[in-house]
């Protein structure tokens, strides 16, 4: 899996609540069975079991003696699942209805009804009793609108994301246990594991109200205005409030980052960021982390129109960072792995870099004029004293841009000829072009002075 959500997924033990049960004495009546009664009662043949535990003279449940008294349970409450409280970044609050918004902390159980609201820069997590996860991102408003268990323990979760997004994670063999939905409006979207026993999927409520779900893995089904569509693994789709959901569409693959390289050092706060372009990519989503496992954001930046980025300034220390290219439609598509890098200095690098010429040979210069003899060379300086000069640039004539390597000659011809130049910092600060205007000198040189 590309996506590092999967590093969520801790091994967590639930001790689930106990059924209250009610039992009862009943008379058996010609014809009936074990499944029979415990349907009778419970709604449910599949807990016969359980009452013949309670019965161990029954020998065979299947062949019953009429008349014959048995211990059954005849009602059953199940006590309704929770969510708890397993991450809190930055500031997070809860609510339960009619109370005010309070601040949450880690531990805390949301029940049903129960809302949680993320702030900039901020995210929760909650855990299900299935192991089951949901990460409530920034800025995100989302209720616990049904948590029930039934009989047979088969728990229902609806998750109402009223802004923001959520991502949900799974792995387990099988989701008959667990039925999980996420309304946005109008829209609900039925998340389950697939044949490989994984779900990971994203819902977010766009900024103009519509709902979109992105599949990584498992599958999930989309209803909207009385039609239904499958999304399978790798598969997205858009839902306008109130119309039928869009086809489904492939999600784009994780961009290849370039810059800043794995475990790069950079001296300055500002370092420029670039990857390689993914086809069919509208804009870009930047997020940089100060941990491996994506919890605690440092910069986000959205609808980064390009594959560059300038960061302004960041923390110091280990830092992370990935990329997320976003479809025409607003849908995101794979993330990029983690890439590790590190600031070593709290200082910008603010300006671009100084870049002088000097002239090698006879001849003479006035401002950015200049007179030389064919045979003279132009050596060119640069100096940054934050980030450092990654290259000098030259041109003639408005020519194309090359990278300055040795003192240059003069072009071939009388001349004259226009001389443009230009340094690069290791921040991608680019310093004005310094023109020159050289015209072959042809004075004769002044003759020697008499040694006496």
């Amino acid at each position: 899996m590309k996506w590092l959500m999967w590093s969520l997924l801790l091994n967590t033990v639930w001790v689930q609540d106990a059924p209250i049960d009610t039992y009862g004495t009943h008379i058996v009546r010609p014809g009936e069975t074990l499944e029979a009664i415990t349907e009778q009662y419970l709604g449910h043949a599949q807990l016969w079991r359980e009452n013949w535990k309670l019965n161990p003279q029954v020998s065979n449940p299947h062949l019953l003696r009429v008349g014959q008294k048995l211990k059954v349970i005849i009602a059953r409450i199940m006590p309704d699942p929770q969510a708890e409280i397993v991450e809190v970044k930055r500031k997070v609050e809860r609510q339960r209805p009619p109370e005010p918004w309070e601040k949450a902390t880690i531990g805390d159980a949301l029940k049903q009804r129960d809302g949680l609201k993320t702030h900039e820069r901020a995210y929760s997590e909650l855990l299900f009793e299935d192991g089951t996860r949901l990460k409530i991102n920034e800025q995100s408003l989302v209720y616990l609108q049904l948590s029930e268990r039934n009989a047979l323990g088969v728990r229902r979760e609806s998750i109402e994301i009223k802004s923001g997004q959520a991502d949900l994670a799974s792995i387990q063999k099988t989701n008959r246990n667990s039925q999980i939905e996420i309304i946005m409006g109008e829209v609900e979207s039925k998340p389950e594991v697939d044949g490989t026993g994984q779900l990971l999927s994203r819902a977010r409520v766009g900024a103009g109200g519509q709902a979109e779900v992105m599949v990584f893995a498992g599958k999930s089904s989309v209803s909207s205005a009385g039609s239904q569509v499958e999304v399978p693994r790798g598969m997205g789709t858009v839902v306008e409030q109130g119309a039928p959901p869009a086809p489904p569409e492939r999600l784009l693959p994780a961009p290849k980052l370039e810059v800043p390289a794995k475990n790069a050092q950079f001296t300055y706060s500002n370092p420029a960021f670039s990857w390689q372009a993914v086809p069919g990519a509208a804009r870009y989503r930047v997020e940089v982390f100060r941990d491996p496992a994506a919890r605690e954001p440092v910069q986000i930046a959205g609808e980064v129109p390009t594959s560059a980025w300038d960061s302004g300034s960041l923390v110091p220390g280990p830092l992370y960072w990935r990329v997320i290219a976003q479809s025409e439609t607003g849908l995101d598509g794979y993330a990029s792995r983690l890439q590790s890098f590190s600031v070593n200095d709290p200082r910008p690098d603010l300006a671009p870099p100084v870049v002088v010429a000097i002239r090698e040979g006879l001849g003479r210069s006035e401002s950015d004029q200049w007179f030389m003899a064919p045979n003279g060379t132009i050596r060119l300086a640069a100096h940054d004293d934050v980030s450092g000069v990654a290259r000098i640039e030259y041109r003639w004539d408005e020519g194309k841009w090359l990278v300055y390597k040795k003192p240059l000659s003069l072009p071939a011809g009388t001349g004259p000829w226009d001389l443009q130049f230009r340094a690069i910092d290791q921040a991608k600060k680019v310093s004005e072009p310094v023109q020159l205007h050289i015209e072959a000198w042809t004075e004769a040189p002044p003759p020697p002075k008499l040694q006496r």
